[in-house]
Order: C-alpha cells, then structure tokens, then sequence
C-alpha cells in the first residue's frame, strides 16, 4: 500500500528544516504574538517537541534491521525445505520408476520448487506443505523396500511446522512495518503541514521584508541545508512492493564509492554530496534482476535518475 509524503525531501532534511523554521519564528515571537495570539513560547516550543517525536519513531534502517534477521531464520528454513524435498524426489523416482512418476512429483510440489529455490516464501510453503501431504498419504509406498527412512515422516512434518512458524513471523513484521511506514509518513506530512501553515502567515506578518522573508521559505532553508550546488543522484525505484526500504536483500550503491543510497519507503532514493564524476549504480534485492547503470553527476546539480526493477528470469 502506498503512503504518499507531502514533502519533496528526505525525512532528515525535513526535520532539519521544521527544527530551524520553528527556531526563527521563535526568534521573531513578539510580532507572531501580536498577529495571532496562538504563537507563544509554549507552542512554540510543542512544536520543537514534536519534530523530535516523529524523528524517535522507528526509522527505515531499525524496521529493515529488524525484518532481516526474520528474513534470515526464514531463508535458513527454506534451505532446509529444499533439501528435504530433494529426498523426497528422490524416494519418489524409486518409488514410482514408471509412468505414474511425473504426476506423483506434480502432488509432491514439484511446480513449485523453482520459485522456491529464488527464496519465494509462499512457493517454499506450498512446497514443503505439498511435500508433508504426500508423505502421509503415499507413506507405505515410500517405505517399502527400505526406500525412504521412517524417521522421514517426522522430519518433513516438523520441517513444515518450523517453517510455517518463520514465514508467519515474517509475514507478521511485514504488516507491522506497513503500518510503521504509514505512521511516520503521516507523522512527516503533519511535521510538513504546520510548518507551512507557520510560513504562510509570516507571509502576512511581513509582507514587504522581503530578507525576513526568505527566512520563511521552505525551499530557502532546504537549500541552507542540503546546499544547492551539492551534487548528487536522485529518483524513484519502480517495480518493487512497498514498503519498498523493507524489500529483502535490497542494495542500492555507487559501485566505485562504495556510497550507498538513502531509501524512502516509497521507492525515492537518494545519494547526496557525490563528487562530479562517471559512476555505475547498482541495485540489486531478493528474487529481482541486478541493475548495473552508468550515470553522470555534475558539479552543482542532482542527476534524476529513475530506475524499473524486473523480476529474475526463469531458467528454462
């Protein structure tokens, strides 16, 4: 689900701007006092409180610290869910030497095992959920002739119980981190939204001054703070489910910096204070085709860059 920001910068660039914006209205409070009575030291000061509330919730990189670790017990399951499964072929083909093997390969989960291999987490459950099924049910065959092992059973039922156990989890976190992405872009845009309503009555208060006014310019103090002759690379990633910070395995970096991008949960990346120059950025994440793309940056300006991730291609 998408959470659009109202702001065209990233979250520590806002708060940089809301914490000055609020420092200079304060500095000017008499005159904001006197045009509206609400403008006082205590809500001045709630203000400031609550840029550094929203800037305490949960960042990109806690919530995407956090998932990996989940993201790795579950790539560790999966692994074993493969090699089970890879037996159980194997049991199967001596089994069913015959015709009847490719439709009871097709029961076991066969479909399912390619898409399970690139760490497709509903394939791997289908798989190994395909696989627990078929051994209870063709059990007597498998066993016959000393076949497959009667501790077999027992390891591919606990195998999917672990598994189904590491999947809900992740799953879990992923809920849980759409909802934390929504909470702090709507804190952000609230952050945004006072801030601006601020600077459109100090528009009022002093129109005519206009070197007071600039201090009342988000696009002004944005540029005090990012500098606007810094160079650097920008843009959106499509083709990635959102919240796309939390997408496993994603990488994103200036292969001759080693400089990695700042990620936004709705795909906008950003690489500030690079050096003039020919760089390659790579981007790469779990189950996607890797993207190498050469980019210039000059001197005093963001190159945009958009960017289409495309899933991996199927081996044939």
């Amino acid at each position: 689900m998408k959470y659009p920001k109202n702001y065209n910068c990233t979250q520590n660039e806002l708060y940089a701007v809301c914490a000055q914006g609020w420092e200079v209205c304060n500095q000017n409070i008499a005159a904001f006092t006197a045009f509206k009575p609400k403008y006082n030291a205590t809500f001045v000061q709630e203000r400031k409180d609550e840029v550094g509330a929203v800037m305490r919730l949960a960042d990109n990189f806690k919530r995407s610290a956090a998932q990996e670790l989940l993201r790795l017990t579950l790539s560790n399951e999966a692994n074993k869910c493969l090699t089970l499964w890879r037996k159980l072929k194997s049991y199967i083909e001596e089994a069913w030497p015959g015709d009847e093997q490719s439709a009871m390969l097709k029961s076991a989960g066969v479909s399912s095992y390619r898409e399970a291999y690139k760490y497709r987490w509903e394939a791997c459950m289908h798989l190994v959920t395909s696989a627990e099924t078929f051994v209870l049910e063709h059990g007597t065959v498998l066993l016959a002739g000393n076949n497959m092992p009667e501790s077999f059973t027992a390891a591919i039922s606990e195998q999917q119980a672990a598994y189904k156990k590491a999947y809900d989890a992740f799953l879990d976190s992923l809920n849980k981190g759409s909802m934390l992405t929504r909470d702090k872009v709507e804190a952000n845009n609230k952050l945004y939204k006072e801030l601006n309503s601020m600077f459109s009555d100090a528009r009022i208060l002093f129109k005519g001054q206009e070197t007071l006014l600039k201090q009342f310019s988000f696009k002004t103090m944005l540029n005090q703070i990012s500098g606007p002759g810094t160079a650097g690379i920008k843009g959106f990633i499509a083709g990635l489910p959102e919240p796309v910070d939390m997408q496993p395995g994603l990488e994103m970096k200036l292969l001759e910096s080693g400089k990695e991008a700042m990620l936004e949960s709705d795909g906008a990346y950003r690489f500030s204070q690079v050096a003039a120059g020919a760089y390659t950025l790579q981007l790469k994440a779990d189950g996607y085709q890797t993207l190498s793309i050469p980019v210039n940056v000059n001197t005093g300006s963001f190159t945009l860059l958009n960017v289409v991730m495309e899933p991996e291609k199927e081996n044939n």
